[in-house]
């Protein structure tokens, strides 16, 4: 088999591939890549260039222009590349634009983004529940005040159960993913929200027992007047 060099230019940078210059036996049906010597793809057809192409770059082969000799070679994969007669060191002008990558789908990154803005003030407020909490159980007050600090505490409490279960709705009304997310992506993007609803929802438990401690402390205190 005949075979020479050719230097397809994608985005002004050449790469190279080998292609074959013979026709395969029956002209019109595309013969399967063969191999060389160095077991390197030898490419017979319009449709096997293209593919390459996808390969080996972040352009789609599939549709992207190709020059030769002021020639736009086929859209047909069949045809064969014998039918451009290369030589050796020829080039080829791609023309099309890069295929965009999604670096991160908009499901994780509203994720994330809720995440960073919300979740942290939700452990903040219940690291100062838990100060204050350890703070009057060490029973430095007298009754009076000990009786209006877990009032105030009660209140917080009641309110950060409020205000999780806000987030938990608002985290899981989150669009995380749309029509052409892969399904691979959208898992991710489940997981993450099952992660971060997991997460209030320990907090939550936390907080519990601290209404569950809140009213032991209210009834001693009765006890206690």
């Amino acid at each position: 088999m005949s075979v020479v060099p050719i230097a397809v230019y994608l985005g002004g940078q050449p790469v190279e591939f080998k292609v074959s210059t013979e026709p395969p036996p029956d002209y019109a049906d595309a013969s399967p890549q063969a191999q060389s010597s160095e077991d390197e793809k030898i490419l017979q057809t319009v449709g096997d260039l293209r593919e390459a192409i996808s390969q080996v770059s972040n352009y789609d082969g599939a549709t992207m222009k190709l020059i030769y000799k002021g020639r736009m070679l086929s859209m047909d994969s069949k045809e064969h590349l014998s039918a451009y007669h290369f030589r050796t060191g020829d080039k080829v002008m791609g023309l099309g634009k890069p295929r965009e990558e999604r670096i991160e789908d908009i499901g994780t990154k509203e994720l994330r983004k809720y995440e960073k803005e919300h979740l942290t003030k939700i452990e903040k407020s219940y690291d100062e529940i838990k100060k204050d909490m350890e703070q009057l159980e060490q029973n430095f007050l007298n009754v009076e005040m000990t009786a209006e600090m877990i009032t105030r505490l009660w209140k917080r409490v009641l309110h950060y159960n409020e205000i999780c279960e806000k987030h938990m709705e608002k985290i899981d009304a989150i669009k995380i993913f749309d029509d052409d997310t892969p399904e691979n992506a959208k898992q991710k993007n489940r997981e993450i929200r099952k992660a971060m609803i997991q997460g209030i929802l320990n907090y939550l438990n936390l907080n519990d027992k601290y209404k569950f401690r809140l009213e032991q402390m209210k009834q001693n205190l009765e006890e206690r007047k």
